[in-house]
């Protein structure tokens, strides 16, 4: 389960490097990515490069195509001496990063955009041009002349690139299966009115427990109100052996709207702050978000993407 430094996740450049010493390269690339780390996001858009993170796993690629809440992710690394024919070279001087990159568009993967922790910079067009031919190239395994660099068939140390090109398929691949809701858990979730019922914990008993009006109280023992987390910390110290994360995570799945709006990395981070703050996965954080301001009756009207992503900017403010 991935916990919740993030930030601590492990990096493309380091792990096919982790058994040698960093390259200056990889040095130089790391640095400039501590540095995109504290940059505020910009809105995603074909042709940036950035860092995507989940389950323990970080790689930085550039976005080819973005379609509804996906990214077609390429992963670039300093590794230019492993590129194959779909693969873009990119010289210092039109890379993101102060180094010259190898971006491998032949494994490009489509990635959920909350993934997306940190912009790094951007591919230029022409180059961005190039990687695009290569990669509608690379769909149908036709081997195109664009110009630029790339790698041949054969290749000094094709063992080594072999190792390079599993390890960044099995990172995008986990990556790629982030879900801000884990379906697996929806058979086990915990029922919280049974729990309630067998505690002897009545309505009545709620509206003085968790300071709560009684039709929110009702709500909430039938299983259709949300709790705050102050509540569910609350309530477990009334139900021995459950956890105050069980609780919130007993009511309704995520609204789609919600997940629509999550899908900002800007607005993800109150996600990642609250993983950081609880030290939870991130999944099990994105399941706090509409506890938040559960207790805020005048709201549940309303549940289309505007009102999330007002409430999602609301608690990225701290209001």
């Amino acid at each position: 389960m991935m916990r919740a430094d993030d930030s601590a996740s492990r990096s493309s450049f380091e792990a096919f490097q982790s058994r040698l010493q960093p390259s200056a390269e990889a040095v130089a690339a790391l640095r400039e990515l501590g540095r995109a780390l504290k940059r505020s996001l910009p809105k995603v858009e074909t042709g940036q490069v950035w860092r995507a993170v989940w389950d323990g796993e970080s790689v930085v690629g550039a976005l080819l195509e973005i379609d509804e809440g996906f990214a077609m992710f390429a992963p670039i690394t300093v590794d230019v001496d492993h590129a194959d024919p779909f693969t873009a070279v990119l010289a210092v001087e039109e890379s993101p990063l102060p180094v010259s990159v190898a971006v491998f568009v032949g494994l490009a993967t489509p990635v959920p955009l909350f993934t997306l922790q940190a912009c790094v910079g951007e591919v230029g067009p022409p180059a961005m041009d190039d990687c695009l031919a290569l990669w509608r190239a690379s769909v149908i395994g036709q081997i195109i002349s664009t110009g630029r660099s790339t790698g041949g068939l054969a290749a000094d140390g094709v063992e080594a690139r072999r190792e390079l090109y599993n390890q960044l398929s099995f990172q995008l691949a986990r990556i790629a299966m982030a879900e801000l809701e884990d379906e697996a858990d929806s058979d086990e979730r915990v029922s919280l009115p049974d729990l309630l019922r067998k505690a002897n914990l009545s309505p009545s008993r709620l509206v003085r427990l968790l300071d709560v009006d009684l039709a929110d109280a009702r709500a909430i023992a039938g299983g259709h109100g949300r709790l705050t987390l102050a509540q569910a910390d609350r309530l477990a110290a009334e139900l021995d052996g459950i956890e105050a994360l069980d609780l919130v995570r007993s009511a309704e799945p995520l609204p789609e709207s919600l997940k629509q709006a999550l899908n900002d990395p800007e607005r993800f981070k109150v996600v990642r702050k609250l993983a950081a703050d609880r030290d939870i996965d991130l999944t099990s954080a994105a399941q706090l978000v509409p506890s938040l301001y559960a207790a805020r009756r005048q709201d549940v009207e309303r549940d289309d993407v505007a009102f999330w992503t007002e409430i999602l900017d609301k608690l990225g403010r701290g209001d």
